[in-house]
This record gives structure tokens, C-alpha cells and sequence, in this order.
């Protein structure tokens, strides 16, 4: 093998070994480096809003919590499908019995997998992830660029190998300065006729400081701005979980109360059918007439449809929920009725506070309004960014530039080769149309931003006002409900004794009485799930309701009154 083919073979095998290294970073060191970055950016802002509690670094659902959702859901393991492992439906069996999810189940399931909980979690992730963007504009950014090329004439009298790098780094300055270094370096060899080798470098830096244009905010705006994105959107995604939770808390007792209407039918059927089996019984004894008998039919036909309506009811509210949660609507799971005995108005706090006092509470603590607010810092922010364009700009540049004498030795620099030049760009401002208009613009954004907050500030009130009237309302007809269950039931014990012994000749009072008791019992199962989730809106409404990770909430009013 010739020695200029040797040589060409080598260079090949240097520039694979260059590109294996600059390529040796997997997809999986890049991905797990943007977490360890978002990871420690929530780490350093979560501080600043209160509740928030960064988690895992790992935006995607982790093994761990889809087996906790499979376990939670009665859910199969995976199969070899395309599916992800908790949207695997439950295999049909007729013998199985449904997976009972509690509402604390049903809390972890919906932090765990739902769909859209899953979208905020990401929201907040791609803010964190531009941040280390712009963070990284004022890091050393550094480059390194190697060539090389082997040339033979057609004569080969003449074969050349030669090569070049170029290393360095370009720095943003908080000052708007731009720094660049570079040491550029070049390789040559002739491989025939008479031997001969040259290597040479330059060494270089220059630094451009702006003194007018471009010195002032407008450099760090673009950071200034993504970090408090960050606390932005951090706000938005706690506001978000507690909205979110309550949501399904109301939803889940939703279906709970559809359950029990649908159990207050059945009951109601069960009821009319003792009458009429009764009331069948006296007409063949001749106390009863065959159109009251009719009548009893009648109602208990009408009963029979009402329980499928409440059947029909209740099933697509579980289906919904199933679809709240990230669950198949196929899954074979229903919600813990036992729940609802839970549920006592002695667990519910009690709001001593006005409407006033709780509108003054919510005016501290709403974070959608902090983040109004601070918007208009934001406004006023680019109001000097835009004002700063509008100057001259005048940059100062130097140069140092040193290169090495001796043609062999590419690293043998001499401070008799060194080079300084300082030098200055003018651009008189002769053409300002454009960022005339921008600066306009941007005040008039900034009294839109003072417009927002106000409007802003009168629809948190508003807010909390109607949110204090219903839970007010609600409070007051959950009483009103139970005094009249009491009456219902006690009207329904007097019939069916004087129904029983025969000093009831009108049947009409028996069905009345009857559906009576349904209507408030219905009522006052749905007064109570109202005033729960009316206490909850009102302390969200606020900006005092906790809620964790896992869903559990609680109702700061005691700390307020």
C-alpha cells in the first residue's frame, strides 16, 4: 500500500473517531439532561409558590405510577399492544366483581393518569425547559470545527494532506458585551517530492460593548422574563390542581348521588308494588274500587320508568368519570357508596366570615391575581426595551490577535506578533419609524396590562361573593331538606299504619305520601353533596384550599375566622 494512501486511510480513520465522540451523547443523555436541568429549576423556584412541591424531574407517567394505577383500577398488566399499561381495559369477566374505587383511590388515579392533569405537569415543563435556554445565552457557548482534505495531481508528483481546527467560545455579558475567542490552526504535509511540513496558528479575542442601544434592560430582558414565566406558570398549575381536584371530588360525588336516586327508585318501586298488591287484595274484598286500583298500577308503571331514566343517569356519569380519571369507559370499576355515610355535615367547616371578609382573603392569596399584577411590571419592563431601541447605537469592539512565527511550530506564539485593535460603530438614529411604533405599542400594552389587573380584580371578588352565596345557600337548604325528610318519613309511617288498618279508604294519600319521601330523600342527598363542594369552591375561590399531589384537600378557613 502506498504511503500517500496510508495517509489518506488515516485521516479517515481520525475524522470517524472525531465524529464517534462528538456523537457518543444518545437521545437518552439529552432527554435525562433537560430533566436534570427543568428538575433543578422547579427545585429553586417551587420556594416562591406556596403548595408546590416539584416531584419527579420526569414529566412522562413512570412505571411506578402505572402500576399503582393498574392496582388501584383493577386494571390487567400489559400486554405486548400498543397500549399504554393503564388504558388496558379489564378483561371481561361475568363472574368478576366491579373494583370499588374510594374517593381517595379515585383522587391518586386522577393525579396519576389523568389525561389533562398530565398536559398542565408538561405546560409546566416546556416553560422550565425555555428558561435553560436563556440561561444558557449568557454561558460560554463553546464551538470546535476540524477539517481536513487530501489532494494528488494527475501527475502525482505532488500529494498534499492538510488540515484545519478552529476552537473557541462566544460569551454574552450581562453588560451586552459579546466576547469571542478563537484559536484557529492550520496542517499541511507534502507527501512526495521533497518533504516538507507547515503549521501555523492564530490566536484571537474580541470583546463589542454596546454603550447606548442594547446596553440597557433590553440584554437580560428575555431572562428577566423567563424566570418569572416560570413562577407564572407554577402559579397557574397549583391554581390549576386545586380546580382540578375539587372538580373531581364534585364529580365523584355526582356519581355517588345519581346512585342514590337511583337506589331511592328502586326503593319507591318496591314500595308501590306492596301497595298495589295490597290495594289488589282489598278490591277483591270490595273496600276498593277497580279505579283506585288502576291508579296504584298506574304510579307503579310510572315508578318502573323512573327507574330507568335514573339507571341511564347514573351509568353515563360513571362512564364520564371513568373518562375524568384516564380510565377506559370499558373498565369494570364503581364508586364506593360508603362514601356518602361518610360524608357528614359535622366534617363540613362551617364559614363564619362575610362576604367582604372572604372577597379581602381571596385579594392575598389568589395566585391568578399575584400574576396580573406582576404582568404589569412585565408591561413596564418592555416599555424601557422598546424606549432603549429607540437610542443611537455606539459599540466599542477590541481586538487581540497573536499568531505563531515558525512554520512548524503551531503552538510557539510570540508577543512580537501580537496585534491590538480598538475601534467604534456609530449608527445615528436616522430611521426610527419602526421602533417608534413598537414603543408605542408597548404603552399602550402597559395600560392594557393596568386595565387587565383591575378587571381581573373585580372578577376575583365577584367570584368569591357568588361563590360565599352558594355555599351559603347550599348550607341553608341542606337544613331545610333534612327537616323535611323528617316530615316526609313520619308522614309515611302515619299512612301505611292507617293503610294497614283499614282507616285509609283514599289511596291517593298513600302515593303522595310515598313520593313525597323520594323527593326529599333525593333532596337531601344532593343538598348535601352541595354544601360539600360548595365549602371546597369557596375555599379555592379564596386561594385557601391545600391540595397535594395525591389529591387530598383541605379547607383553611379556621386559620381566617
Amino acid at each position: 500500500m502506498s504511503r500517500p494512501l496510508c495517509t489518506a486511510l488515516l485521516m479517515l480513520a481520525a475524522a470517524g473517531v472525531t465524529l464517534g465522540l462528538t456523537t457518543g451523547c444518545t437521545r437518552q443523555y439529552y432527554k435525562e439532561s433537560a430533566d436534570r436541568q427543568v428538575s433543578s429549576i422547579l427545585r429553586q423556584k417551587g420556594p416562591e409558590v406556596p403548595e408546590f412541591v416539584p416531584g419527579s424531574s420526569a414529566v412522562e407517567p413512570t412505571p411506578e405510577s402505572q402500576e399503582t394505577v393498574r392496582r388501584l383500577a383493577g386494571l390487567p398488566e400489559p400486554g405486548d399492544g400498543l397500549e399504554q399499561p393503564a388504558m388496558t381495559v379489564r378483561r371481561q369477566d361475568p363472574a368478576a366483581e366491579p373494583v370499588v374505587l374510594s374517593l381517595e383511590s379515585a383522587l391518586v388515579i386522577a393525579a396519576l393518569n389523568s389525561r389533562d392533569y398530565q398536559t398542565q405537569k408538561e405546560s409546566l415543563y416546556e416553560e422550565a425547559l425555555d428558561l435553560t435556554y436563556q440561561r444558557y445565552l449568557f454561558n460560554p457557548q463553546f464551538f470546535g470545527i476540524l477539517g481536513g482534505e487530501y489532494e494528488s495531481t494527475n501527475s502525482g508528483e505532488e500529494n498534499t494532506v492538510s488540515g484545519d481546527t478552529n476552537f473557541g467560545f462566544n460569551w454574552l455579558l450581562a453588560t451586552g458585551a459579546r466576547l469571542s475567542v478563537s484559536l484557529a490552526s492550520n496542517f499541511s504535509q507534502f507527501l512526495s517530492g521533497d518533504p516538507e511540513k507547515a503549521a501555523s496558528s492564530v490566536l484571537s479575542a474580541t470583546i463589542t460593548q454596546p454603550l447606548l442601544q442594547g446596553a440597557g434592560i433590553s440584554v437580560k430582558n428575555p431572562l428577566i422574563q423567563a424566570e418569572r414565566n416560570v413562577i407564572y406558570q407554577i402559579r397557574e398549575f397549583v391554581r390549576y390542581r386545586r380546580t382540578f381536584f375539587v372538580n373531581v371530588v364534585s364529580a365523584y360525588y355526582g356519581v355517588l348521588r345519581e346512585r342514590q336516586l337511583l337506589e331511592n327508585e328502586l326503593l319507591n318501586r318496591d314500595n308501590l308494588t306492596l301497595v298495589r298488591e295490597r290495594a289488589e287484595a282489598f278490591g277483591k274484598a270490595g273496600r276498593f274500587g277497580k279505579f283506585e286500583v288502576d291508579q296504584v298500577r298506574q304510579d307503579e308503571l310510572s315508578a318502573e320508568n323512573s327507574v330507568e331514566v335514573a339507571r341511564q343517569r347514573y351509568q353515563n356519569a360513571l362512564d364520564r368519570f371513568k373518562i375524568t380519571l384516564g380510565l377506559p369507559t370499558e373498565s369494570e370499576v364503581m364508586l364506593d357508596m360508603r362514601e356518602l355515610d361518610r360524608l357528614s355535615p359535622e366534617e363540613i367547616v362551617e364559614v363564619t366570615l362575610g362576604s367582604d371578609e372572604s372577597a379581602d382573603i381571596a385579594l392575598g392569596h389568589r395566585l391568578d391575581l399575584m400574576t396580573e399584577r406582576d404582568q404589569i411590571e412585565d408591561a413596564e419592563r418592555e416599555v424601557e426595551v422598546a424606549a432603549d431601541d429607540l437610542l443611537p447605537g455606539l459599540d466599542l469592539t477590541a481586538t487581540v490577535e497573536t499568531d505563531t512565527e515558525r512554520p512548524t511550530e503551531p503552538l510557539d506564539f510570540q508577543g512580537d506578533n501580537t496585534d491590538l485593535s480598538v475601534g467604534f460603530e456609530l449608527d445615528l438614529p436616522l430611521d426610527r419609524l419602526s421602533e417608534r411604533n413598537e414603543f408605542r405599542r408597548q404603552l399602550i400594552d402597559l395600560e392594557q396590562a393596568r386595565r387587565g389587573y383591575q378587571e381581573k380584580r373585580d372578577d376575583v371578588v365577584l367570584e368569591v361573593r357568588d361563590a360565599w352565596r352558594q355555599y351559603t345557600r347550599a348550607r341553608n337548604t341542606y337544613e331545610i331538606e333534612k327537616g323535611s325528610l323528617t316530615l316526609a318519613s313520619g308522614r309515611v309511617e302515619n299512612t301505611q299504619m292507617l293503610f294497614e288498618a283499614g282507616r285509609i279508604t283514599d289511596l291517593r294519600r298513600v302515593l303522595e305520601a310515598q313520593e313525597s319521601l323520594v323527593r326529599a330523600q333525593n333532596a337531601v342527598t344532593r343538598a348535601l353533596v352541595d354544601y360539600k363542594v360548595a365549602s371546597l369552591e369557596l375555599a379555592r375561590d379564596m386561594g385557601i384550599l391545600a391540595a397535594d399531589e395525591e389529591g387530598r384537600l383541605e379547607e383553611r378557613f379556621d386559620a381566617y375566622q
